[in-house]
């Protein structure tokens, strides 16, 4: 049996020449899926002396080999060994672009929470890392503004900034974990000495270094004394080669070309990061066609993962294969098992994927995009990849649907149909998993075959979509109940006991005195679907959004900690947050999206996060960029740096809160209604 040093398993990926056997990939591999504070845990491991595992190998006649199990640790150790000041082309196992660094703090006056060492994952999202104690947490806005005014007068963009001008922010003494690594030494002097004299042309500063440069002579010895122990832990360990002949990869496919089967991944994979039922399918369909896989990558034009295009495309050809009668659900790993096997299934998903030059799987969803752009050239591409993966089920009906009308044969009024009834459909449904299904049928049914406004219409009577109701109706209604009546919107016992509902909002929400319970609902329901939808001020805030994330949709959802801007809070948050005696409506309505705007880190900078809402609008440009009109602008600028926390016993200062946020949330939905759902 084999046993690797782990700086072995790092030149296998990082040495563009080395005299180790080739170590490549299996084709049913997916790709590396490790979360930064995962990356940092190993390396606490493997300075700890603690055992990470073996790894598994299937060799092939003429001695190559390949990592069946073990691809994310062998990756972040990798990582550990990657000089970010020296550059680098060489492509790790599964890292084709973006590279994060590895450092650590060589004396730490706190430890990450359940470690004894401090390692710092550095990503081209946080170039500053997390949190050092709660390092799943990103930094705080304050220490981001510091970081940013440090790393980047290098940059244009912090997005832009390369890994050698990067360092970890909530440190006390940092230094690429590589540094470490490569000392070549078995006694502390002369490691110490040797890592002493790696620092001396590092000019770094962190949030602990009072904007002086870190001075690491000031590093206790026995501070050194525990990192030299770490680093013969990592030295002495090696990882042990579990190696199975290639015959396991083969299956037998009666006579055609012998492929790898991932079924043996899919035990491997039990114990570690699960792997998906659609990422199996995906590696099913690379083991059977390898040479494809570059081309099922490029399908989705950086909107959706490859795992997810097989998924939808074999769902598809089932659809059709069944004459578009019923619409196929996700399927199993063993139905894609079995369907593979086809020769009319397998023929088809390969026409699907196409060529360099011809894809129908890349045309289709090309033009679903344009579809549901509406052909405004200034939609933010990150809501566009938004629409797609907030509900897989939904867009897969819509792909479905271009495939059997053509593209080609709808006028601009159905494309401009289609697009307002999927994002109403989208954001409206009462049940997002079943919608999908129900617009299949009547998109498809030989009963209907309507199409997708008849389609919208229909769902809306039956009370599976809310209604669309108009913006003045919403913003005399919640006048009336929430600042006039001080009442919570969903409080329904009261705003019935004094009949404050319209009966406009009545007709539309299928008002029944002997059936409270349906109206209550949709009324709930409209207003918080409304209230909630970050997705609407992204689109109301397309110009800004624009300028300053053009290109980007590098994250499965607008709420992910990775995006490149903060939520901000127009009248703070901390003038609210664990305050007591705060007014019971200012906490109902702080966290709406009429109190909020999206603000790149770069911008949030120049701000103060108690700044109050006239402070924040002290010039047209942040007043355009940020979304706001003059009914309710002159709310906000009402609320000066002496406004401060709304208590209970302050009617007049919550009503001016109220008014500002409310109108607000209905400019905001008012200008998706207007100009993409009405346009």
């Amino acid at each position: 049996m084999k046993n690797y040093t782990l700086k072995e398993i790092s030149q296998w990926q990082i040495e563009v020449s080395t005299k180790i056997t080739k170590i490549s990939l299996p084709s049913l591999q997916r790709g590396f899926v490790w979360k930064p504070n995962q990356i940092e845990s190993l390396w606490d491991s493997i300075f700890r002396g603690y055992p990470i595992g073996a790894i598994m190998m299937s060799v092939d006649e003429d001695e190559n080999r390949f990592l069946l199990d073990g691809q994310q640790r062998c990756t972040s150790v990798a990582l550990g060994h990657f000089n970010p000041f020296v550059e680098n082309k060489k492509i790790f196992l599964s890292l084709k672009n973006y590279k994060p660094s590895i450092w650590i703090d060589l004396a730490p006056k706190e430890k990450t929470n359940g470690q004894e060492f401090v390692f710092r994952c550095l990503t081209q999202s946080h170039p500053w890392g997390y949190q050092l104690k709660e390092n799943t947490s990103t930094l705080s806005m304050s220490n981001r503004r510091k970081a940013l005014d440090y790393f980047e007068p290098k940059s244009e963009s912090y997005l832009d900034l390369s890994s050698k001008d990067i360092s970890p922010w909530d440190s006390y003494f940092p230094i690429p974990l590589a540094f470490v690594l490569e000392i070549e030494c078995d006694d502390f002097e002369n490691f110490r000495t040797i890592l002493l004299k790696k620092t001396v042309n590092l000019s770094l500063k962190t949030q602990n270094s009072n904007n002086e440069i870190v001075d690491y002579n000031t590093i206790k010895d026995s501070d050194l004394e525990l990192i030299y122990k770490g680093f013969c832990n990592y030295k002495k360990l090696t990882i042990p080669e579990i190696c199975v002949d290639a015959i396991v990869l083969k299956e037998d496919r009666g006579g055609e070309k012998e492929g790898q089967d991932p079924s043996l991944f899919l035990r491997l994979n039990s114990a570690g990061t699960r792997i998906s039922g659609e990422e199996l399918i995906y590696s099913i369909y690379k083991a059977k066609f390898p040479e494809i896989k570059n081309l099922v990558e490029s399908v989705g034009a950086s909107y959706i993962a490859p795992s997810k295009i097989i998924n939808l495309f074999s769902r598809l050809i089932i659809i059709e294969q069944n004459g578009f009668s019923s619409f196929q659900k996700d399927i199993s790993i063993q139905n894609f098992k079995n369907k593979i096997k086809e020769s009319d299934f397998q023929e088809k998903l390969q026409s699907y994927i196409g060529d360099e030059n011809k894809s129908v799987a890349k045309s289709l969803i090309e033009n679903a995009l344009k579809i549901i752009e509406r052909g405004q050239s200034n939609f933010p591409k990150i809501l566009l990849k938004q629409l797609i993966v907030t509900n897989f089920e939904l867009f897969l009906v819509l792909l479905t649907y271009i495939k059997k009308v053509g593209f080609e044969n709808l006028n601009e009024i159905e494309k401009k149909q289609i697009a307002s009834s999927y994002c109403w459909i989208l954001w409206f449904s009462k049940d997002s998993k079943k919608i999908p299904a129900e617009l299949f049928n009547l998109l498809f049914s030989n009963e209907t075959q309507i199409g997708w406004e008849e389609s919208t219409k229909r769902l809306i009577t039956s009370q599976k979509v809310l209604p669309k109701v108009n913006p003045e109706i919403i913003q005399d209604q919640l006048n009336t109940i929430v600042i006039k009546n001080n009442l919570k919107h969903a409080d329904f016992t009261d705003i019935h006991k004094h009949n404050l509902f319209t009966d406009s909002i009545k007709n539309l929400l299928f008002y029944d005195e002997n059936n409270l319970s349906v109206f209550n609902e949709n009324w709930d329901l409209i207003i918080s679907k409304i209230y909630w939808n970050k997705s609407l001020l992204i689109y109301a805030q397309k110009e800004y959004m624009n300028s300053k994330f053009k290109e980007f949709n590098q994250f499965d959802s607008i709420e992910d900690t990775n995006r490149p801007w903060d939520w901000d809070h127009i009248y703070p948050d901390s003038w609210v947050y664990r305050k007591e005696g705060i007014n019971k409506l200012v906490r109902a309505w702080v966290n709406c999206i009429g109190n909020f705007r999206a603000l790149s880190y770069d911008d949030n900078r120049s701000e103060n996060n108690h700044f109050s809402p006239k402070e924040r609008f002290e010039n047209d440009e942040k007043i355009y960029d940020s979304f706001i009109k003059d009914n309710d602008k002159k709310f906000w600028n009402q609320m000066d740096k002496n406004f401060g926390r709304i208590k209970d016993n302050e009617p007049e200062k919550t009503e001016i809160f109220l008014n500002a946020v409310i109108s607000r949330m209905v400019n905001i939905y008012e200008e998706w209604l207007t100009n993409y759902i009405n346009a």
